[in-house]
């Protein structure tokens, strides 16, 4: 998703046709049992030669292009032919050369892995000598339909995954079989499990691709599932996996002839949607705060300069417009509004707005916020919709508060859905965006129904002095605590978590479980916790003289080198180097004199020669000369890390004319950066001799036209590559 830095002014509305757009939600997709699987037998075309005109292979190999046998239409293209893929996956279209990322097309990113419809994607294997690969188109236009038959497979197990005994997933299945069915007309997909059998091994989980892909991965719908989950309990996703992608074990087969049904909906010229408006429902006074929506383009429409605004009424007011560059169909982006900390206590209400097209009723959502003097919480009222626990083990709920001053919490409340069930609260200081060190541990507490309070004697006051985590600890592991939630569509990253000390089927492991990778139904925790006294009014940065180009670091040898750059400075008197090793409390290690103009480039560097061992982190303190101050983000160098490609800036980003990229390389070497368009055209290509450590290069991308590429860096020779998105204005 991209992150939106900045806001402008609204701008005309630009828009323009395209032919292809994704109509396959995921609220299109079904389940469709009590069918019976149908081998094809000897009935159609065998697949009998590969893109290469030679044999057709069993494992890891493309065949020749392939005919429906009528035009099947997907996403707004017509299409006559396909290329199977052994790993179990069709791409439509003619394009029979080699098919890259073909264990994972979900996350390809060029034009090899666009248009694909995968069921079963893996890395499969021959199994019993008698695999093979089957098309056959049967009945009478306009109701044909076209079966595309993967027989006789296997999985390769999985190095990465575990099974019970802690030990690598071996080969789970010993046999394989499913098929893809797609219908003329109507143009539905389905895909039809067969016969599934156990290798025998260790059950353990594999995880697998399944579902269907445009030209992105925000373009895709998925189906997802743990390992233990059936196949009919399977959730649907618009768009990329956060949590589990199909996982699938030995112990759990599928019915034969069990089906997924891919239904295409009707799409309108110009239709965008607000899916989601995160934010915490109650706000102290002079409160750092975010409030943050979920946007899609569900037209047939790309737009251009595309605005969001939020407007704010109520106790407080306040107006911006954030604009996109590029909008297009099917994308999925999250938009980040950082208004002014609230001044006046009382109910204040945001409204997100997109422009008016063919569908008003879904454009505007609203933040519902009760501004206090001293509460901050993630819900603004006190109804209980639903709750959670575990009725087999010990579970620990968190919810992230960023905190902006050196305060003390007074009293902690959460929402608990009945009486007479056991509890504690528990307050975490955070390091890595995870709880990591407990700075309070409750008492047992027995609920009432609805909101539970635990007021703290001045004695019992808990200090924090930055962000940290509430969290609430079900006691039992027989009786469900039931504690409230409040639903989030796409749910906030590492704000909400969940753990079990002993294991359970909600919370597998001891680990913190970041709650928006999971597809468990539950999303944010209804807590609230009191100051002793209000915030102070916080910094306001957007008036503060100092703009960042870059801050990166990277280890060399010995040392850590920390280099930024600033494209503006005004009044501004310096920066401060500070250093931590928990993320948390920083410390001074020395000083750099401001050098820049309001208009000039300034480029700065620092040698840390006595780095800690293990992780450090770096931010820079910007004085002006005003006494104001402002933070830059903080960045990480792990000093027993080895040196490894990686991009580590893209600026500016959107750009009209020239982009800087920074890269780390881990040798010297020759590397070949090219920009691609999505359509996997080249564009741009230069090869550079790069050093070892940081390197900078200077993309001209004046000429290109406007719209959305991606830059690859290649080490020559060998398989290193990394890929980042580029918006061109």
């Amino acid at each position: 998703m991209k992150k939106i830095l900045s806001s402008i002014i609204i701008v005309l509305l630009c828009k323009f046709s395209i032919a292809q757009y994704f109509n396959y939600p995921a609220s299109g997709v079904s389940f469709v049992t009590g069918l019976n699987y149908t081998d094809l037998g000897g009935n159609g075309t065998k697949i009998t030669t590969n893109y290469k005109g030679q044999p057709m292979g069993v494992q890891n190999d493309n065949s020749s292009i392939q005919n429906i046998g009528f035009t099947f239409n997907f996403a707004g293209i017509n299409f006559q032919q396909f290329v199977l893929h052994t790993n179990g996956f069709i791409k439509l279209g003619t394009d029979s050369t080699n098919l890259d990322d073909s264990y994972n097309v979900l996350f390809g990113n060029d034009a090899n892995t666009q248009n694909v419809i995968y069921p079963f994607n893996n890395k499969l294997l021959g199994s019993n000598g008698s695999t093979e690969f089957r098309i056959y188109t049967q009945g009478t236009a306009p109701n044909r339909t076209c079966t595309i038959q993967f027989r006789s497979l296997t999985d390769s197990g999985c190095s990465q995954c575990s099974n019970p005994n802690g030990l690598s997933t071996q080969i789970q299945f010993g046999n394989i079989e499913f098929q893809i069915v797609l219908y003329e007309t109507t143009n539905v997909i389905e895909f039809v499990y067969g016969t599934f059998l156990s290798s025998g091994n260790t059950a353990g989980y594999v995880p697998s691709n399944c579902g269907i892909k445009l030209n992105s991965q925000k373009n895709s719908t998925n189906i997802t599932k743990a390992s233990a989950t059936a196949f009919s309990a399977a959730q649907f996703l618009d768009g990329p996996y956060t949590g589990n992608s199909f996982n699938t074990r030995n112990d759990n087969l599928p019915a034969s002839g069990f089906t997924y049904r891919f239904t295409p909906v009707n799409v309108l010229t110009n239709n965008t949607q607000i899916l989601s408006v995160r934010y915490n429902g109650k706000i102290s006074k002079n409160y750092n705060h975010q409030i943050s929506t979920v946007i899609r383009n569900i037209g047939k429409t790309n737009y251009t300069n595309f605005p969001i605004t939020m407007t704010t009424t109520g106790a407080n007011t306040y107006s911006r417009t954030i604009t996109l560059a590029n909008f297009n169909g099917g994308d999925i982006d999250t938009i980040y509004f950082n208004p002014p900390a609230w001044a006046n206590a009382g109910n204040t209400f945001s409204e997100i707005k997109l422009p008016s097209d063919d569908d008003n009723t879904n454009n505007i959502d609203t933040a519902k916020q009760l501004v206090t003097n001293n509460i901050i919480g993630t819900s603004f009222d006190t109804s209980i919709v639903a709750s959670v626990g575990s009725t087999s083990n010990q579970i620990e709920m968190a919810t992230f508060f960023k905190n902006n001053s050196t305060n003390k919490i007074t009293s902690l409340s959460t929402y608990i859905s009945g009486a007479g069930r056991q509890y504690r609260f528990y307050v975490y200081g955070v390091s890595a965006d995870t709880p990591k060190t407990k700075l309070y541990q409750g008492t047992t507490l027995t609920s009432v129904a609805g909101k539970n309070t635990l007021n703290l004697a001045p004695a019992q006051y808990i200090n924090v002095t930055g962000d940290f985590f509430v969290v609430v600890v079900q006691i039992s592991a027989t009786v469900n605590l039931g504690q409230a939630y409040k639903v989030e569509n796409y749910l906030r990253p590492k704000y909400f978590y969940f753990r079990s000390p002993q294991g359970s089927s909600i919370a597998p492991t001891s680990a913190w479980f970041d709650a928006s990778t999971s597809t468990l139904p539950f999303t944010k925790f209804m807590i609230d916790a009191t100051f002793q006294n209000p915030p102070t009014s916080p910094v306001d940065t957007t008036l503060l003289p100092v703009k960042f180009n870059y801050f990166t670091g990277i280890k060399e040898g010995k040392n850590n080198i920390l280099n930024w750059q600033s494209s503006s400075e005004i009044n501004s008197l310096g920066f401060e180097i500070q250093r931590s090793a928990n993320g948390k409390d920083f410390v001074k290690i020395g000083f750099e004199n401001s050098r820049g103009g309001a208009t000039t480039i300034a480029t700065y560097s620092f040698l840390d020669t006595k780095p800690l061992t293990g992780i450090n982190y770096y931010r820079l303190r910007q004085l002006d000369k005003d006494g104001k101050e402002s933070f830059s983000e903080v960045i990480s160098i792990n000093t027993n890390e080895k040196l490894k490609l990686e991009i580590v800036s893209l600026f500016p980003n959107p750009s009209k004319e020239n982009a800087s990229i920074i890269f780390n390389s881990a040798s010297v070497n020759k590397m070949n950066i090219t920009v691609t368009n999505l359509q996997g055209k080249v564009v741009l290509s230069q090869i550079i001799n790069a050093t070892k450590g940081e390197n900078r290069v200077q993309l001209n991308t004046a000429n290109l036209p406007a719209g959305n590429y991606l830059i690859n860096i290649a080490e020559m020779n060998t398989e290193n590559a990394v890929t980042t998105k580029f918006v061109k204005l």
